[in-house]
């Protein structure tokens, strides 16, 4: 019986990107993993922000900040759950 094949990584989502890319992206998920160590979601949740600001244009994203869209609390922050439980417990 032959040996299996080593896996590989498949990429989770539609992005692609070259072998310097892929490097730098690895190297900013560990910086942001340092510097925010507590973050909900881990590397998991850094890669998706990395992927979100290398992969939308530039001036949507400056129009985004500068409409405060990022400044508006999440649907799943701890204001908007306690609202959501109020509001169920009427």
């Amino acid at each position: 019986m032959e040996p299996l094949p080593e896996p590989t990584k498949r990429e989770l989502h539609g992005y692609t990107y070259s072998p310097l890319e892929k490097a730098e992206k690895e190297a900013a998920i560990k910086q942001m993993m340092r510097d925010y160590p507590d973050t909900p979601g881990g590397e998991f949740m850094c890669e998706w922000v990395y992927d979100f600001i290398m992969q939308t244009p530039k001036e949507e994203l400056e129009l985004r900040i500068a409409s405060g869209e990022f400044d508006k609390p999440s649907k799943f922050s701890p204001e908007a759950n306690k609202k959501m439980i109020a509001e169920y417990n009427k």
